[in-house]
């Protein structure tokens, strides 16, 4: 599975915003965790080297290199891959439920509403991947 970085603060958000009980609950929150444990400790890492790479910043703290802006860019590009292994396959397939529920009570709008349909379509892509046994 794969989230662009410029996506994990909308997913975790949207994670967050459901109200689940039981082991719905608890996978949520797992994967709410490793999506956290990367964006602190992979992307928040590298956005702030950049911000030593290219430490010229005008009168509000904003950086003035245009270098440092498509650096940036490109990070927000990138991807976070999370492995469809044996581990994660039960808080992937859980997760996958979750929003791939015809009733699930979670309203999107805007940019939201655009990368929704990419997080369903990386669930389903698990789905199938954990399924064709």
């Amino acid at each position: 599975m794969k989230f662009q970085n410029k996506e994990l603060a909308m997913l975790a958000e949207a994670l967050l915003s459901l109200s689940l009980k039981g082991k719905r609950n608890r996978k949520r929150t797992q994967f709410f965790c490793m999506l956290q444990d990367y964006y602190q400790n992979v992307f928040q890492k590298q956005r702030e080297a950049l911000l030593q790479e290219y430490p010229e910043v005008d009168d509000e703290g904003i950086p003035t290199d245009v270098q440092f802006f498509e650096e940036a860019s490109q990070l927000m590009e990138e991807y976070y891959y999370i492995e469809l292994n044996q581990q994660n396959e039960d808080m992937i397939l859980t997760v996958a439920e979750i929003f791939l529920d015809d009733e699930l009570d979670l309203e999107v709008s805007g940019e939201v509403a655009i990368v929704f349909e990419k997080w369903c379509q990386e669930f389903e892509q698990a789905q199938k991947h954990y399924n064709k046994d």
